[in-house]
């Protein structure tokens, strides 16, 4: 059996935490046993349901110190074969530790694209991890042409040991009816157009700007509501804002155990980011057979089904993103049924990326 330790924030719910636990789901737990280190010193509302699937979860901590010694432990006491890290620069200083306990397989992965203009102190650091991740990470991993140059530089193509991973879907999720009908739920009239948004209220996500498309909608006269899905600290700041701009029409439904049913509720998706790797939520989206409305900050590899995805500029108002929604609204429907068929076998398809990960455990490559 080849013995993973992934070195994550924590399991609550996210892009890669979500996709973790769906490779474990899918992956054969005979051949490849995935444990996890959550650094934040939270290990999150996913850990139970790692458990219950075989992983150990061990919480510990960004101190340099603490993850010299808790850490250390952990790798001496687990003999694993592969370290893979998610903790994009400050991989370099994991990666270290791991190849002082003689760990073979050190993986260095990139969820997202670049967005700081730091200061000195901060350039001294990225250099250093930069350093420590080109001399201890045996393999690097993106999710993204953006999220691999992000991390390792624009001369990635030209390494044998770098390579974009995309993270595949659980695409039967999206085949399946929904129990009951989230809009009657949620409160929404079944005439009524609803775009949403999945993510947390973090301000990379762009939360306020779809406040006020949702303001120019429901101003205009449309009977359209705005439906967010996900948890963050953010949410308070941003109800105080729907109910100080007297907005009837924006539901937030937090965090759910299962998107897929509120994907289906949707009749467009937009997702305006000021910066992102590659985020699944636009990839589920056009799973549940949704037309989606991108910022460009957003890569254009998401556009798994070319025809689903529009990339609008941050730099256009509001005004012209609602209209361009109210033209994704009039579009004829998708057929819903047959969008999951059309990533089967693609590179987003839970099958083939679990099938990829466990080569790249199993040889390094």
């Amino acid at each position: 059996m080849t013995k993973v330790l992934h070195v994550l924030g924590s399991l609550n719910r996210g892009g890669i935490e979500i996709w973790l636990l769906q490779a474990l789901r899918a992956l054969d737990r005979r051949a490849v046993q995935m444990d996890f280190y959550c650094l934040s010193g939270d290990e999150g509302s996913l850990a139970p349901e790692a458990r219950a699937l075989g992983s150990r979860v061990f919480v510990g901590t960004r101190s340099r110190r603490r993850l010299g010694r808790d850490f250390s432990n952990v790798l001496s006491t687990g003999r694993y074969d592969v370290v893979h890290s998610h903790v994009h620069f400050f991989s370099g200083h994991v990666l270290r530790v791991a190849a002082k306990h003689g760990v073979p397989v050190r993986i260095a992965q990139s969820l997202t694209a670049p967005h700081e203009s730091p200061g000195l102190m901060r350039r001294a650091y990225l250099s250093l991890m930069r350093r420590w991740i080109e001399e201890y990470a045996t393999l690097g991993l993106g999710v993204s042409n953006e999220a691999m140059a992000a991390l390792f530089g624009p001369g990635w193509r030209e390494r044998d040991d770098r390579r974009v991973l995309y993270w595949g879907l659980d695409l039967g999720r999206f085949r399946r009816a929904p129990d009951a009908d989230p809009r009657a739920r949620l409160g929404i009239p079944p005439e009524d157009h609803v775009v949403g948004h999945v993510g947390r209220f973090d301000v990379m996500k762009n939360h306020r700007f779809m406040l006020e498309i949702a303001e120019v909608l429901e101003r205009s006269g449309s009977r359209v509501w705005f439906l967010f899905v996900g948890e963050g600290s953010l949410r308070g700041e941003l109800e105080q804002l729907v109910r100080r701009k007297g907005l009837r029409r924006v539901v937030f439904a937090g965090e759910v155990d299962e998107v897929a049913p509120l994907l289906q509720a949707m009749d467009a998706f937009v997702f305006p980011s000021l910066w992102e790797g590659l985020p699944q939520a636009v990839i589920e989206a056009q799973a549940a057979g949704l037309r989606c409305l991108c910022s460009h900050a957003v890569t254009r590899e998401v556009a798994v089904l070319p025809e689903a995805v529009e990339f609008l500029s941050l730099d256009e108002p509001a005004e012209v993103w609602a209209e361009a929604l109210r033209g994704l609204l009039a579009a004829p429907s998708a057929d819903r049924a047959v969008a999951p068929a059309l990533l089967a076998g693609s590179p987003f398809d839970i099958t083939r990326t679990v099938h990829e990960i466990t080569e790249i455990y199993r040889h390094g490559r």
